[in-house]
């Protein structure tokens, strides 16, 4: 990663970490379960991102075969599906999380 990237990732995160302290008046304490459910939810994107992905090329794969039209693997490689894989996974979290508060 480059230098001037880790800066401004930390410098955002120390922002944020100030305001939600001084201005959301959250407490420190919930700040390492806050970290575990966001590695929840990139879990989550990963899982959802290489499903679709594999999906995708088992999809154009079976199409080449099927001679129905000729598709690139670049296709499946859309930015467009990660961007769609997040959402997909923002979703199952929050559905998840809905489901254990009632």
């Amino acid at each position: 990663m480059h230098p001037l990237a880790l800066s401004i990732i930390l410098l955002t995160s120390l922002a944020l970490l100030i305001v939600a302290v001084a201005v959301f008046r959250l407490p420190l304490g919930t700040l390492p379960s806050a970290l575990g459910q966001s590695l929840e939810v990139i879990g989550a994107i990963v899982v959802f991102s290489i499903g679709n992905l594999a999906l995708g090329l088992v999809l154009v794969l079976f199409l080449r075969k099927a001679g129905v039209h000729y598709f690139s693997l670049y296709e499946v490689a859309d930015a467009a599906l990660l961007v769609l894989s997040f959402a997909q996974a923002l979703v199952f979290y929050a559905w998840r999380g809905a489901r254990t508060r009632g």
